[in-house]
């Protein structure tokens, strides 16, 4: 289903049916795979997914209740925008509110991580995606917590 929308308001809701044989010449070769999996269930999910992912190890829940004290241990933020969808807008927002227009880091979220730091990524840059699994796992372990945004604006 999707949503239609006015101003940022919901005006109506549309049932869009498409023939299968029709959607198949659209899938990548993932899509098809997962239209298999809900067609015929197997006895395992298979997404062709060449390794399995090591899990991260939360520093902590995401009940809200956060008590990590970012004064006392090495804090990191770690967010995304969606875009950009519409030219320089976000860029323009940032550099109006800090001084300073944000940067976009790949591996250099890595190598140059510091306490209290705030790392903007794209999801529209092939790189960034491809740097997520590996930031956490790395930053963890490099005695680094993860936190909200504002989480930490509230503990600085």
């Amino acid at each position: 289903m999707w949503g239609v929308s006015q101003l940022g308001r919901i005006v109506g809701t549309y049932l869009v049916t498409l023939a299968k044989k029709t959607v198949g010449l659209w899938l990548s070769a993932f899509g098809k795979r997962v239209q298999q999996q809900t067609v015929t269930p197997g006895g395992s999910l298979d997404l062709g997914a060449t390794q399995i992912p090591t899990p991260v190890v939360p520093t902590h829940t995401a009940s809200g209740d956060d008590d990590t004290d970012c004064k006392r241990v090495r804090c990191i933020a770690l967010t995304f925008d969606d875009g950009p969808a519409a030219p320089a807008r976000t860029t323009a927002a940032i550099k109006a509110a800090t001084g300073e227009a944000p940067t976009l880091f790949a591996q250099t979220v890595i190598d140059k991580a510091k306490r209290n730091d705030v790392v903007l990524m794209h999801d529209i840059h092939p790189t960034s995606v491809a740097a997520v699994p590996q930031i956490p796992r790395t930053l963890t372990a490099r005695g680094f917590h993860f936190v909200t945004v504002s989480h930490l604006r509230a503990t600085l």
